[in-house]
């Protein structure tokens, strides 16, 4: 990643990053709704001069500024996976594939960050839901394939922009609280979000990416817990109501009458940094996307690489 400085007497580190994150709801034995994701993400100061990136113009006064590439696959499936004769009230298979771009900005002296992103991919047959879900239930004992993909979301293209704006309310050693606001409109899904978040522990400095200044517990290791807390109001979601091109060819959507306008979510991690290295375990708790329907849980893990 790149963290460019306006000022050259501020320190600029112009280090690559490898950003993998994987999610599965098998932690919690609960096997519907959000089944799987995996996000990987490259990060590198190289791209700040890419043609690629120039949309994403460079922010005025400025502390850090870092710019990546990356990929983005979700599948999600009904609580009977096997019956799709009766799904109503139910979650339809769904299964999706994004490429993006992005940016965050990071600014030390306004305790604030900006993130932008911009992203096109498939939804539909040709993104390898069915393949990936079948395969991790043959490695998995007690599991049977899956024969309801048939009836998933029928292929569309998509088109997404996100933007998170965060400022930090309070900061100290060992804790921050902050609070942001996100916008994510486009085919995939459209929706307004507000959240606060929380970082405990012995930690690095969260704008200043110059983390030997930083309050650690040991040489070079930092072990930190973030709680993330958003509620959004949801407008649309391809995932469950179908895209906006053949949503009257699939076998089975949910009617946009039957979501849930608003939806609650909580992330719990756990977080060990050793210098450049970065490993997270995380817990999601989510409220029921459509009416009638359940709660759900699922972990995931993180790793980050920097060099």
């Amino acid at each position: 990643m790149l963290f460019a400085q306006e000022k050259a007497s501020l320190v600029s580190d112009d280090f690559k990053r490898i950003d993998f994150t994987f999610e599965n709801d098998f932690v919690n034995e609960t096997d519907y709704y959000y089944s799987n994701g995996i996000q990987l993400a490259y990060s590198s100061y190289n791209f700040a001069n890419s043609f690629l990136f120039a949309l994403f113009s460079s922010a005025k006064k400025k502390q850090y500024d870092r710019y990546g590439i990356g990929i983005e696959h979700k599948f999600y499936t009904p609580i009977d996976k096997n019956n799709i004769e009766n799904l109503g009230g139910d979650r339809p298979f769904a299964s999706y594939f994004l490429i993006n771009l992005h940016k965050e900005t990071r600014k030390e002296f306004s305790k604030s960050s900006n993130y932008f992103q911009v992203g096109i991919g498939l939804l539909g047959d040709y993104t390898g839901g069915e393949e990936i879900q079948n395969y991790i239930h043959k490695i998995l004992p007690g599991n049977e394939a899956v024969l309801g993909w048939d009836s998933q979301i029928k292929t569309e293209f998509l088109f997404d922009i996100q933007y998170i704006y965060e400022k930090g309310l309070f900061h100290s050693k060992n804790l921050d609280i902050m609070v942001f606001g996100k916008v994510q409109a486009g085919t995939l899904r459209d929706n307004l979000g507000l959240g606060t978040h929380f970082r405990l522990g012995w930690m690095p400095d969260y704008y200043n990416q110059n983390i030997g200044n930083s309050h650690r517990l040991g040489n070079g290791i930092y072990i930190f817990s973030e709680i993330i807390l958003n509620s959004r109001w949801i407008a649309y979601d391809a995932t469950l109501v179908g895209g906006v091109l053949h949503r009257e060819d699939n076998v089975y959507v949910v009617l946009p009458t039957e979501i849930e306008n608003f939806v609650h979510q909580a992330n719990i991690s756990l977080n060990i940094r050793y210098k450049k290295y970065k490993l997270s375990f995380i817990q999601t708790f989510l409220s029921p996307e459509i009416k009638n329907g359940l709660s759900h849980k699922y972990g995931g893990i993180k790793l980050i690489f920097d060099f």
